[in-house]
């Protein structure tokens, strides 16, 4: 149950007696209380000057509060406080309701981190295992930025990079990915959006779903030297070119031949444009 300390009514700590002898050193401001012996004690060890209760040294211990109440309350609010609700615990209490929880390794909170005076970069849990910048609100949302520090002192200093990754699995355990997701547009109305992956970067691939992949004005894809790369690794795997239907590999082409007039030169470079075509995989070899 809470407690209060206070200072003796209208007596001197002098005349308190302890088993037939008088406690000395007392003074008119001096504090009651039980020593570590059970036995009445005051002294300049605990003192009030009518404002302030002042401990000169040693400490206030306190027991384990289990539940909400705090062991140390607000006078006019007796659910708000710092409680222990085990020997390695300590906990913050708002109207009975627990918002922060330091423990060995860990510091929990209940609710939102608010960083900044302008309100507008929140750390919040939208459910379980999200984490989510920014708070909902009824009306236009707020971009979020998510980025390292910048090297801001010197000249030509480098900016710190920044890395996404997945966790780490063991052995032979599939590896993580990393998903890049945004919400699919509905119809007008207030029904909340659903998140679909639209990037997922995972060993070996690198996977979209079925929209359309944009790239910048002048940028081009450069392919190393060494191995090369492949577009589509199976001949029953579907591409077209400037909009036309995707189609599996097409079928070979056989060598010009027969004819009652014969042209030699064109017929070896049909056959080498030919080659040239099946070299690259767009149709097949004969």
């Amino acid at each position: 149950m809470p407690f209060r300390f206070g200072p003796p009514q209208g007596f001197r700590a002098t005349s308190v007696v302890d088993n037939g002898t008088p406690l000395a050193g007392g003074t008119a401001d001096g504090v009651m209380f039980v020593n570590s012996s059970g036995n009445i004690d005051s002294g300049s060890v605990l003192s009030f000057n009518g404002t302030n209760l002042s401990m000169a040294s040693g400490q206030i211990l306190l027991p384990t509060q289990i539940g909400t109440t705090p062991n140390i309350a607000h006078a006019s609010n007796t659910d708000t406080g710092l409680f222990f609700p085990s020997t390695t615990s300590l906990r913050v209490a708002i109207d009975g309701s627990t918002v922060t929880t330091w423990a060995s390794g860990q510091f929990l909170i209940n609710g939102i981190i608010d960083l900044g005076a302008s309100s507008d970069l929140y750390l919040t849990r939208e459910g379980a295992a999200i984490f989510q910048l920014g708070q909902d609100v009824n009306g236009a949302a707020t971009a979020q930025t998510f980025k390292a520090h910048d090297g801001i002192t010197g000249t030509d200093i480098a900016g710190a990079s920044m890395t996404l990754a997945s966790a780490r699995g063991t052995g032979a355990g599939a590896s993580g990915s990393v998903i890049l997701s945004t919400s699919t547009t509905l119809g007008t109305g207030t029904t909340a959006q659903t998140l679909v992956a639209r990037l997922t970067l995972s060993r070996g691939a690198v996977t979209t779903d079925n929209a359309t992949l944009t790239f910048a004005d002048k940028l081009d894809i450069a392919l190393n030297t060494g191995t090369g790369t492949k577009i589509g690794t199976a001949t029953t795997q579907k591409l077209g070119f400037y909009n036309a239907t995707p189609i599996v590999q097409g079928a070979s082409v056989a060598d010009a031949s027969g004819g009652s007039v014969i042209d030699v030169e064109a017929r070896v470079a049909l056959n080498a444009l030919i080659s040239r075509i099946e070299a690259t995989g767009l149709i097949a070899t004969v």
